[in-house]
């Protein structure tokens, strides 16, 4: 389907081989046979079409870090986000781990509860990488009829509801959870909304124009990032707004049905470290 992951009713015509007498699907035998295809899937996904002159869309994977080979466990759930309406994406997200030569490692095959679902015990190697795919989520918008809630309010003040948007924003991009934005983090933000690349003299004005600790915007630091913003003399503040807000997957009642939050928890047998890198695809 043209600019869509997944089209979910093609899916289950594809799977019904793999379909065991307990209704569920027999992920191993389905691997076996689409080896391959899965390779060029992978291939597909981290280098950017040369034959395709549009402009190569950025994506956060993640890099594992380790001393050694390291027998793990990678649990991946749905964040508590309370702008994705309950259980939009229950079952539509999976993740996977697949070396430098695209062989896949581990794919999250297990599913636990309430939204958490592993890969089981593996051995990682440094280098080997992690990908998130959601099956529910799309880049295929359909124009909305319904009437846009109020983000900038009459005093130029942000409104309660998109302040609280904000919050669960910023926690979506705070990848390793330390409680500030660092640059990293800030420019995969930026990107995501559908903007340039930080410079180096984005952020000194950051950091010399709004709060912040340990070299990272923190959450106060963010929302106001917004209110200047909001102080758009020319009037375009709202319009930007909702432009970055259609990019980040949220519709015009500030409902994220087009993108899905996640996190990871990795159980190890030794220290490990997952570095999040930003990958166009």
């Amino acid at each position: 389907k043209t600019d869509s992951l997944v089209n979910k009713q093609y899916l289950e015509i594809l799977l019904k081989d793999f379909v065991n007498d307990s209704g569920y699907v027999d992920i191993a035998a389905l691997l076996q046979e689409t080896n391959s295809s899965k390779v060029e899937v992978v291939n597909k996904l981290l280098e950017p079409d040369e034959g395709n002159d549009e402009t190569p869309s950025p994506c956060i994977c993640y890099t594992i870090d380790v001393a050694e080979p390291t027998f793990c466990e990678i649990i991946l759930s749905l964040a508590n986000n309370s702008d994705v309406p309950r259980d939009r994406f229950l079952n539509d997200l999976f993740l996977i781990v697949y070396n430098m030569h695209d062989e896949l490692i581990g794919i999250t095959r297990h599913v636990l509860s309430d939204g958490h679902y592993s890969t089981g015990m593996m051995t990682v190697n440094s280098g080997d990488k992690v990908m998130i795919f959601g099956m529910g989520t799309t880049m295929d918008r359909k124009k909305s009829t319904t009437e846009r809630v109020v983000l900038i309010e009459e005093n130029s003040k942000l409104s309660k509801r998109f302040r609280a948007t904000l919050m669960n924003i910023f926690d979506s991009f705070d990848i390793d959870q330390d409680g500030v934005l660092n640059k990293n983090e800030m420019n995969f933000y930026t990107l995501a909304c559908g903007d340039s690349e930080l410079t180096d003299d984005d952020w000194d004005i950051y950091m010399d124009t709004f709060d912040n600790r340990d070299g990272g915007l923190t959450m106060s630091g963010f929302i106001k990032v917004h209110e200047m913003e909001a102080l758009d003399p020319e009037g375009n503040a709202a319009a930007d707004l909702w432009h970055s807000l259609y990019c980040l997957g949220y519709d015009t009642q500030l409902s994220a049905i087009f993108g899905c939050s996640y996190d990871i928890v990795a159980r190890i047998s030794r220290p490990m470290r997952i570095e999040p890198r930003l990958q166009y695809v």
